[in-house]
């Protein structure tokens, strides 16, 4: 899928980029954030990435006990130019 407009973000040169580890999650957490994933793929929210970059991504519950998916984006912020 390729859409209206592309954007490129601009990395600080001869920085590598940040391939952590995934958080580790229960069963019920890795399926509910499947979910989530599927549903915003599908109203084309998000596409797949053909970066070798990763960024993590978590659940947390919210007060009302149903989750809420939180980018952890602090890696990625420390090599890009402001």
């Amino acid at each position: 899928m390729v859409r209206d407009s592309q954007h490129a973000i601009n990395l600080v040169p001869d920085k590598v980029f940040p391939n952590k580890a995934t958080y580790k999650m229960a069963y019920k957490e890795k399926k509910e954030l499947e979910k989530k994933m599927q549903e915003l793929f599908n109203i084309c929210y998000i596409i797949p990435n053909i970066s070798t970059c990763v960024i993590l991504v978590l659940l947390t519950l919210k007060n009302n006990y149903s989750w809420c998916m939180c980018v952890d984006s602090r890696v990625i912020d420390k090599i890009i130019i402001k």
